[in-house]
């Protein structure tokens, strides 16, 4: 038993800020292709640059977006399958190993229990074993304990709730995902009863992105350790501002002290990001253009706009005369007295 990989991994998925922040893009076994994750590498090539911590995936898409994923991105796979086609939606049986899964470059095994499903018990003992193996290994067992709710949707019952979360960590879970998405006061309750790092599944039901934000906030001071959001975010457009904003709100709500944004769109839109981002925004990249000139030109619509600063890479090591197109991009950013951050590499 290697205890000490367990706490390595896992505090690789809690990031530099102890939160955990995943992106879940396990829907396409149980749900289909859903609008946004038909093609998943261009998707987690679209969103590299995000603040992730960690992504959670079905074994099968790992060898599809391995190159796409970012060296500081954490792996997650789920060994858990079970359709929406079949008449048991809840009912989930292992579809791999753990020795797969650390074949494929895990950091952590992801398992589901849907508690109160006629064959929970058959779920328990699933989860029991993938516990031992993974031990075994050192990896952090990432648990979904799912209360008792209607296929696709959360759990208002905070007791149900706090009976799963804690059985799933009396399984040996080194992280429990709660589907709960009721009360603050609630998931306090279920927070408090749980003995290792509860995950928030989705987060709060909520139409419109401040009233999300706001309900995360509360639930992350009731006691949540962090939050796998998938259609929140893969839903959206790729050069959705709102979606843009949303996703780096939610980054600086989990605790992040920078954010790093991949839009690329107007100066309007990166101005209501920034807006919205209680911390310092830097944009990946830059705006996408064809000649330097006309890249910094919009470099500097955007630092006004509301950006704290810019990573770049390409831009700067293929260019003709790398640093002194690396000074032509400081002398914009520094002007207004902004940080400049320089990529080795992609």
């Amino acid at each position: 038993m290697s205890l000490f990989g367990i706490e390595r991994r896992q505090r690789r998925l809690e990031g530099g800020a102890g939160r955990i922040f995943l992106l879940a893009l396990d829907h396409g076994l149980a749900a289909g292709p859903v609008p946004g994750i038909e093609r998943p590498a261009e998707l987690v090539r679209h969103l590299r640059s995000a603040p992730f911590s960690g992504l959670l995936v079905n074994p099968g898409m790992v060898r599809s977006i391995s190159t796409e994923i970012a060296p500081s991105c954490g792996l997650i796979v789920h060994l858990s399958a079970g359709t929406l086609l079949g008449s048991r939606p809840g009912a989930k049986v292992l579809s791999s190993t753990v020795d797969h899964a650390v074949s494929l470059g895990a950091d952590a095994v992801s398992v589901q229990i849907s508690f109160g499903d006629p064959r929970e018990d058959r779920m328990i003992a699933d989860a029991g074993c993938v516990v031992d193996a993974a031990t075994s290994l050192g990896l952090p067992v990432f648990l979904m304990a799912h209360a008792p709710a209607a296929p696709g949707e959360s759990s208002v019952d905070s007791v149900a709730a706090a009976h799963a979360a804690r059985a799933a960590a009396e399984v040996g879970a080194s992280m429990v995902q709660t589907n709960f998405a009721g009360a603050p006061d609630g998931l306090r309750k279920i927070a408090r009863s749980c003995p290792v790092p509860l995950v928030l599944a989705g987060g709060p039901k909520c139409s419109t992105e401040n009233a999300f934000l706001d309900a995360l906030r509360e639930m992350m001071s009731a006691g949540a350790a962090g939050i796998s959001v998938g259609r929140r975010i893969f839903e959206a457009s790729s050069v959705d501002s709102v979606a843009a904003a949303h996703a780096a709100r939610a980054a600086a709500e989990v605790g992040a002290s920078m954010v790093q944004t991949n839009f690329a769109g107007a100066p309007d839109g990166l101005r209501k990001i920034a807006r919205s981002c209680p911390v310092p925004l830097v944009v990946a990249g830059g705006p996408k253009c064809s000649t330097e000139d006309a890249f910094l030109d919009a470099l500097r619509e955007m630092m006004r706009a509301g950006a704290a600063g810019i990573s770049v890479g390409r831009r700067a090591f293929e260019a003709l005369d790398p640093p002194a197109t690396a000074q032509r991009i400081a002398d914009v950013v520094f002007g207004s007295d902004r940080p400049l951050i320089i990529e080795a590499a992609p």
